[in-house]
Protein backbone atom coordinates (compact mmCIF):
# COMPACT_ATOMS: atom_id res chain seq x y z
CA UNK A 1 0.00 0.00 0.00
CA UNK A 2 1.28 3.73 -0.70
CA UNK A 3 1.99 5.84 2.05
CA UNK A 4 1.12 8.94 0.01
CA UNK A 5 -1.96 7.93 -0.77
CA UNK A 6 -3.35 6.76 2.61
CA UNK A 7 -3.26 10.44 3.39
CA UNK A 8 -6.35 10.80 0.58
CA UNK A 9 -8.35 7.94 2.09
CA UNK A 10 -12.16 9.35 2.27
CA UNK A 11 -11.42 12.85 0.82
CA UNK A 12 -11.65 14.15 -2.50
CA UNK A 13 -9.08 14.01 -5.03
CA UNK A 14 -8.54 14.50 -8.75
CA UNK A 15 -7.58 12.06 -10.79
CA UNK A 16 -6.22 12.23 -14.53
CA UNK A 17 -5.51 9.12 -16.70
CA UNK A 18 -3.59 8.17 -20.00
CA UNK A 19 -6.45 8.87 -21.93
CA UNK A 20 -7.44 12.26 -20.84
CA UNK A 21 -10.16 11.70 -18.20
CA UNK A 22 -10.31 14.08 -15.38
CA UNK A 23 -12.53 12.06 -12.74
CA UNK A 24 -13.21 13.62 -9.16
CA UNK A 25 -14.51 11.65 -6.18
CA UNK A 26 -13.79 10.54 -2.83
CA UNK A 27 -11.08 8.12 -2.48
CA UNK A 28 -12.35 5.20 -0.35
CA UNK A 29 -9.74 2.42 -1.06
CA UNK A 30 -6.30 1.32 -3.29
CA UNK A 31 -3.83 -1.54 -3.39
CA UNK A 32 0.06 -1.66 -4.15
CA UNK A 33 -0.84 -1.53 -7.73
CA UNK A 34 -2.28 1.85 -7.04
CA UNK A 35 -5.82 0.47 -8.25
CA UNK A 36 -8.29 2.62 -6.93
CA UNK A 37 -11.62 2.96 -6.00
CA UNK A 38 -13.57 6.06 -6.13
CA UNK A 39 -17.14 7.13 -5.02
CA UNK A 40 -19.48 10.15 -5.95
CA UNK A 41 -17.34 10.50 -9.27
CA UNK A 42 -17.99 12.90 -11.60
CA UNK A 43 -15.95 11.83 -14.91
CA UNK A 44 -14.88 14.67 -17.63
CA UNK A 45 -13.68 13.72 -20.96
CA UNK A 46 -13.37 15.68 -23.96
CA UNK A 47 -12.09 13.83 -26.88
CA UNK A 48 -12.53 15.79 -29.53
CA UNK A 49 -10.12 18.24 -27.49
CA UNK A 50 -7.74 15.56 -27.25
CA UNK A 51 -7.35 14.37 -31.44
CA UNK A 52 -8.95 17.43 -32.26
CA UNK A 53 -11.03 16.14 -35.39
CA UNK A 54 -14.63 17.24 -34.83
CA UNK A 55 -16.59 19.05 -37.22
CA UNK A 56 -16.81 22.28 -35.03
CA UNK A 57 -12.64 22.73 -34.43
CA UNK A 58 -12.60 20.72 -31.20
CA UNK A 59 -14.81 23.82 -29.37
CA UNK A 60 -17.53 21.16 -28.68
CA UNK A 61 -18.63 20.55 -24.46
CA UNK A 62 -17.30 18.17 -22.23
CA UNK A 63 -19.04 15.43 -21.24
CA UNK A 64 -19.63 14.81 -17.76
CA UNK A 65 -20.78 11.87 -15.91
CA UNK A 66 -21.69 11.16 -12.79
CA UNK A 67 -21.08 7.24 -11.53
CA UNK A 68 -21.81 6.45 -7.91
CA UNK A 69 -18.66 4.23 -7.89
CA UNK A 70 -15.77 3.62 -10.09
CA UNK A 71 -12.47 1.55 -9.87
CA UNK A 72 -9.52 3.56 -11.74
CA UNK A 73 -6.98 0.80 -12.81
CA UNK A 74 -3.47 2.44 -11.47
CA UNK A 75 -1.34 1.88 -14.72
CA UNK A 76 -3.75 4.33 -16.33
CA UNK A 77 -3.33 6.92 -13.43
CA UNK A 78 -1.34 9.63 -14.91
CA UNK A 79 -1.72 12.23 -11.66
CA UNK A 80 -3.80 11.43 -8.07
CA UNK A 81 -4.06 14.73 -5.77
CA UNK A 82 -6.07 16.03 -3.45
CA UNK A 83 -9.09 18.39 -4.69
CA UNK A 84 -9.64 20.35 -1.58
CA UNK A 85 -8.90 19.64 2.30
CA UNK A 86 -11.86 19.49 4.52
CA UNK A 87 -12.76 22.90 5.48
CA UNK A 88 -10.51 24.33 3.40
CA UNK A 89 -12.24 24.59 0.18
CA UNK A 90 -12.94 28.60 0.84
CA UNK A 91 -9.42 29.10 1.74
CA UNK A 92 -8.34 28.01 -1.52
CA UNK A 93 -10.98 29.18 -3.89
CA UNK A 94 -10.13 32.88 -2.56
CA UNK A 95 -6.51 32.32 -3.13
CA UNK A 96 -7.35 31.37 -6.73
CA UNK A 97 -9.91 33.86 -7.19
CA UNK A 98 -12.53 31.26 -9.13
CA UNK A 99 -14.15 27.95 -8.32
CA UNK A 100 -12.02 25.45 -7.88
CA UNK A 101 -13.69 22.01 -9.33
CA UNK A 102 -14.46 24.63 -11.88
CA UNK A 103 -11.01 25.00 -13.16
CA UNK A 104 -10.17 21.17 -12.55
CA UNK A 105 -13.14 20.25 -15.01
CA UNK A 106 -12.32 22.74 -17.54
CA UNK A 107 -8.88 22.08 -18.44
CA UNK A 108 -8.72 22.48 -22.09
CA UNK A 109 -4.92 21.79 -22.27
CA UNK A 110 -5.39 18.48 -21.39
CA UNK A 111 -3.27 16.00 -24.22
CA UNK A 112 -3.11 11.96 -24.32
CA UNK A 113 -0.06 10.30 -23.50
CA UNK A 114 -1.03 7.88 -26.17
CA UNK A 115 0.44 7.95 -29.55
CA UNK A 116 -1.66 8.47 -31.93
CA UNK A 117 -0.47 7.88 -35.30
CA UNK A 118 -2.39 8.56 -38.73
CA UNK A 119 -2.51 5.62 -40.39
CA UNK A 120 -0.56 3.37 -38.09
CA UNK A 121 -0.67 0.19 -39.60
CA UNK A 122 0.45 1.52 -42.67
CA UNK A 123 3.75 1.79 -41.03
CA UNK A 124 3.85 -1.07 -39.37
CA UNK A 125 3.24 -3.18 -42.98
CA UNK A 126 6.87 -1.15 -44.53
CA UNK A 127 8.68 -1.96 -41.30
CA UNK A 128 7.15 -5.63 -41.58
CA UNK A 129 8.13 -5.58 -45.13
CA UNK A 130 11.34 -3.96 -44.67
CA UNK A 131 12.41 -7.26 -42.43
CA UNK A 132 11.01 -9.43 -44.59
CA UNK A 133 13.43 -8.01 -47.63
CA UNK A 134 16.24 -7.85 -44.87
CA UNK A 135 15.72 -11.77 -43.92
CA UNK A 136 14.94 -12.88 -47.32
CA UNK A 137 18.73 -11.30 -48.20
CA UNK A 138 20.27 -12.52 -45.35
CA UNK A 139 19.22 -16.63 -46.44
CA UNK A 140 20.14 -15.92 -50.06
CA UNK A 141 23.47 -14.50 -49.13
CA UNK A 142 24.10 -17.44 -46.80
CA UNK A 143 23.23 -20.06 -49.63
Amino acid sequence: MSPLLKEYLHKKVVVVTTDGHSITGVLEGYDKSINILLSNVQSNYNPSKLVNNSSDGGTSDRSNNIISIQVCRGSEIVFCGILSEEGGEEKIEKEAGTDTLKNITQWDILKTTKNIIKDEHLTWRQVWLQRQQKKNSNTTETT
